[in-house]
């Protein structure tokens, strides 16, 4: 078997910093999903609305300010476009869990 190269070792070098930073990140998206529950259900007891497009623009605004290197701004801002869905895509599944358990 061949050695691996210097850039091979490079790459894996750099994708064992990315498995770190997941490592990191799962644990914080998994206590965000939990609060989205806890949002899902007062959401439904008070019968509110499932998106808030106002404060998502504020949460936008406020990341693009906090953001260090301007090149990853418009990244940053997709991905939590792409957090928010995730988000309401759950809290609308708890949402009809609550609902169905109504009707039981």
């Amino acid at each position: 078997m061949a050695e691996p190269t210097d850039s091979q070792k490079e790459l894996t070098a750099l994708r064992d910093q990315i498995n770190t930073l997941d490592a990191q990140i799962v644990p914080l998206l998994e206590k965000r999903l939990t609060v989205a529950e806890q949002i899902a259900q007062v959401k439904h007891s008070q019968h509110l609305s499932l998106t808030n497009r106002g404060r998502e623009q504020t949460i936008l605004a406020q990341l693009s300010q906090t953001v260090t290197d301007k090149d990853h701004a418009q990244y940053i801002r997709e991905l939590y476009q792409d957090v928010f869905l995730v988000s309401k895509q759950y809290q609308a599944q708890v949402i009809k869990q609550l609902q169905d358990a109504e009707k039981l």
